[in-house]
């Protein structure tokens, strides 16, 4: 169980269980990482790109993303409550059996993703953009409170 924090320049991510609370976290580019097991809490990431990593058990909390993209990952298990995404891109993402809870999105896209078994509830889509596969869990069925201006791309 060995597990690797470099912060605040870099982040090196190895092994599991990695706890990341309170942190500023900014422009980095997380490639081909598997994070698993591990606990984010209270922490702004600015200008991240998350490509090709693989989320395994991950509890995301009271977490902002501002400017950040998910690309080609993989989320299972994922439990993400209270947390804000601005400007940010979910694209080419595979979700397997995820919650989200009171989150809000605010000028996000979502991208040819798929979506198996997750739930969304209670939170707010402003000014997002879907294309008809990467449409987030709420609009198929599951509960959903409030979206303004979403805009859904033709396929």
């Amino acid at each position: 169980m060995k597990t690797t924090k470099i912060l605040p320049f870099e982040l090196m991510i190895t092994g599991t269980y990695l706890d990341i609370r309170n942190e500023i976290i900014e422009n980095l580019i997380i490639d081909s990482e598997t994070i698993s097991g591990s606990k984010f809490e209270n922490t702004t990431f600015t200008n991240i790109s998350f490509l090709n990593c693989n989320f395994q058990s991950v509890e995301i909390t009271k977490c902002t993303f501002i400017n950040c993209e998910f690309k080609n990952c993989s989320f299972n298990f994922l439990k993400v409550k209270n947390c804000n995404l601005i400007a940010s891109g979910i694209e080419n993402c595979i979700f397997c059996i995820t919650n989200s809870l009171n989150c809000n999105f605010l000028s996000c896209s979502y991208i040819a993703n798929e979506w198996h078994l997750s739930k969304d509830s209670d939170s707010h889509f402003t000014d997002s953009f879907l294309d008809a596969q990467g449409l987030v869990p709420s609009f198929h069925g599951e509960s959903h409170e409030k979206v303004e201006r979403v805009y859904e791309y033709a396929v």
